[in-house]
């Protein structure tokens, strides 16, 4: 799983150097989920769109989580366990 936080650009274009660096290390096929963290701040710098667009792109799955509300975090795991 890559988390990055919504209300940062620069956290999300970070996201294509971990994607690459994690899949030096893992068994091919291995699922990476995308988590956008904070999606319970209203003032995104990342829109959904943009980040599910990119994340079907080089095959991943997106989904908004907040760690502060706790919104979507259990899913996110389960999303993950259920791509193996």
């Amino acid at each position: 799983m890559i988390v990055y936080d919504v209300t940062d650009l620069d956290s999300f274009e970070k996201v294509k150097t971990w994607g690459t660096e994690l899949k030096k290390y893992l068994d091919t096929g291995t699922p990476i989920i995308i988590a956008g963290n904070k999606c319970d701040i209203i003032n995104r710098a990342v829109s959904e769109k943009e980040a599910d667009q990119f994340a079907t792109s080089v095959g991943s799955i997106h989904i908004n989580t907040s760690a502060k509300s706790g919104h979507n975090v259990k899913e996110a795991f389960m999303m993950l366990a259920k791509s193996k």
